[in-house]
């Protein structure tokens, strides 16, 4: 399972976004989903969350991920995490104002299900920012 990738590298793969490779790329990304997300209503998830480091920007944010060793680096960073898999998200229908998935979607197993799952638990007015 990929999850057992995220949790075995959470540190390696947390510390690419400092490298001289990384972190250009990171920065440009962030810049992209800074307007979006900073638009949104509120409160946020972030889908997929991994570390932390797009949520970190978005605090108050909630994020879900299967890797747990990933989930302690994105408690670091003052996200509140919960362990679970995007295809059957743990929240209440309608708790959420802005949902992001950032470079999610393509490691899910089923995509479709995913985003219902987000529309769920997004409220009436709620807004999903994807990034591919």
């Amino acid at each position: 399972m990929k999850e057992s990738i995220f949790n075995t590298l959470a540190g390696r793969y947390d510390a690419w976004y400092d490298s001289s490779r990384g972190k250009p790329l990171y920065e440009s990304e962030l810049a992209c989903l800074r307007p979006l997300v900073e638009a949104s209503p509120r409160p946020l998830l972030e889908v997929g969350v991994g570390t932390g480091r797009f949520a970190m920007h978005f605090l108050p944010a909630t994020g879900i991920d299967p890797a747990e060793e990933a989930l302690k680096l994105a408690a670091k960073r003052g996200i509140k995490t919960l362990l679970g898999r995007a295809e059957a998200l743990p929240l209440p229908e309608g708790s959420f104002g802005c949902a992001l998935l950032a470079l999610t979607l393509c490691f899910v197993q089923e995509p479709l299900r995913v985003l219902r799952e987000v529309h769920r638990v997004l409220r009436p007015e709620g807004l999903l920012v994807l990034a591919l």
